[in-house]
């Protein structure tokens, strides 16, 4: 599940939804030469996006909104350079909740 999301349902955020990383096609080759364990990625961005939507499915017939984070190579590696993260699963993980986090408390209230 790594590729895709990141193992998303032990990270949910205060409103309970599990943030998403989620790839480009035009950026996925770059995304995977970016991170350290861009081995475990799948080989084609139609493969991901397969296996995305999946655990995406999965979650909404849990019940469980989730949000799709996109994931930039140059903003996340900015990102992670001034957080001090890893470009790993867990630096892409905490760059989706944080990212997630910016959009909610961005949004005005109704």
């Amino acid at each position: 599940m790594t590729e895709a999301t990141d193992t998303p349902h032990r990270n949910t955020l205060a409103s309970g939804t599990v943030p998403l990383a989620w790839y480009a096609p035009e950026t996925y080759e770059d995304i995977k030469a970016l991170m350290t364990d861009g081995q475990a990625f799948a080989s084609s961005h139609e493969k991901w996006e397969g296996h995305a939507k999946q655990v995406e499915a999965f979650f909404m017939a849990k019940g469980v909104p989730t949000v799709r984070v996109p994931v930039n190579p140059r903003d996340f590696s900015q990102w992670c350079a001034s957080h001090n993260r890893a470009p790993d699963a867990k630096g892409r993980l905490a760059f989706s909740e944080w990212a997630a986090n910016s959009r909610t408390a961005a949004k005005p209230e109704a």
